[in-house]
């Protein structure tokens, strides 16, 4: 489980939090989950960022990811939640979420040219500058479904990346958690 870590002034380390509006427990079914998931895969392509650990949570999300130095962390999120909005809002309209669809537009009132709020404005971020951060940071990412008793054990817990770092399973989504940073 070891990660070998030195932090450059170059690339940018960041634990990312951001949460579902009225903290709605909206991640406890899968094919919500899932979304967040492919997003994570497209825009690691498009912004070339490495995922290095995840969790999501019923109504919120931790990441932490390395930047390249030309990428905003801001750019980055502004798109990951607006695209993951837009595509969870369409699953929530096809399931007929009748009670999900009435809170995300009521979040949207207020907002000019906005008819659905799934995420909260703000998003959280903590630059890690030290090794020690940094597993501090995936401890708590990967301790977060015990600490809430979701699971009992945190290998039991499917959208974390616990299971990448303790079982080298990548079936969900790849995370770099091999990676020296230089």
């Amino acid at each position: 489980m070891g990660l070998r870590l030195k932090i450059s002034n170059t690339n940018h380390l960041f634990f990312v939090t951001t949460t579902v509006v009225d903290f709605i427990q909206v991640f406890n079914e899968d094919r919500y989950s899932q979304i967040v998931i492919d997003n994570m895969n497209f825009y690691r392509e498009r912004y070339g960022f490495k995922l290095m650990a995840y969790v999501i949570m019923p109504e919120h999300i931790h990441l932490i990811v390395w930047t390249k130095e030309d990428t905003s962390i801001s750019s980055l999120m502004r798109d990951f939640k607006k695209y993951t909005s837009v595509q969870i809002k369409r699953k929530i309209l096809a399931d007929d979420k009748k009670k999900l669809i009435s809170i995300f537009q009521k979040n949207a009132s207020g907002y000019k040219d906005q008819e659905f709020k799934f995420w909260m404005d703000r998003f959280d971020r903590l630059i890690i500058y030290t090794p020690e951060v940094f597993q501090q940071k995936v401890d708590y990412i990967h301790f977060n479904p015990v600490r809430r008793n979701l699971v009992k054990d945190m290998l039991d817990w499917k959208y974390s990346s616990t299971r990448n770092y303790y079982l080298n399973d990548h079936s969900l989504i790849r995370v770099d958690n091999e990676v020296v940073l230089i």
